[in-house]
């Protein structure tokens, strides 16, 4: 049987180092964080909570705490399943990438920063103006955001977001420019390092000697 890749003791030991209270957001990063713990998380959560209403110097049944826990944690479980349903992919709001950003309250600079991107191509995923983005993109964006990265990838590779209050002269409808994402890594501030991987991720050469 293949091993998770952390122990669930490490999982707790993270847990209260990190967590200031058991509060039911604490709950869902974490559980989104490592969902193979998903019960044994609620569990420790809910215990936690308990544990936390009873005065320091009030003596705790430990079997009493024990079928409370459960209690909780059965209602927490439910919960969450009503949770997931409610901001299921299609029932959310979020239409672009930096709206889906401030609503994780995490700026683009700190999702530019925490993916190894520069500013300028995450201002051009949220315009959705690049081509052939990787996998690894979303799969990057989504770790920062606690997110799924089936909800991510639209959000960078749907229709290109012609924006508002822009005025043509033409009487069609304006199309919006677009780039190859292995151009837009090229003339990016990356590192070469930055580059050679994201270029390595889309499948193509080494960036260009400059």
């Amino acid at each position: 049987m293949t091993q998770p890749k952390i122990d669930l003791e490490n999982v707790l030991n993270a847990v209260v180092l990190e967590e200031q209270a058991p509060n039911y957001d604490a709950l869902m990063r974490w559980c989104k964080r490592y969902p193979q713990y998903q019960e044994a998380l609620t569990s420790f959560f809910a215990a936690w909570a308990i544990q936390m209403e009873f005065p320091v110097d009030t003596p705790v049944d430990e079997s009493r705490l024990a079928n409370l826990g459960v209690s909780r944690a059965l209602n927490l479980l439910d919960q969450q399943a009503k949770q997931t349903v409610k901001e299921s992919p299609t029932e959310r709001k979020a239409t672009r990438l930096l709206i889906a950003c401030k609503s994780a309250g995490v700026s683009r600079e700190k999702l530019a920063r925490r993916t190894e991107l520069d500013v300028s191509i995450i201002d051009k995923l949220d315009l959705r103006r690049l081509t052939n983005v990787p996998t690894t993109c979303a799969d990057r964006i989504a770790e920062v955001l606690h997110e799924r990265t089936e909800y991510i990838q639209p959000l960078i590779t749907g229709p290109p977001v012609v924006e508002r209050g822009v005025r043509y002269k033409s009487t069609k409808r304006p199309g919006a420019n677009v780039e190859d994402f292995a151009a837009a890594v090229r003339s990016s501030s990356l590192t070469r390092s930055q580059q050679e991987f994201w270029l390595r991720a889309a499948g193509k050469e080494e960036p260009d000697n400059r």
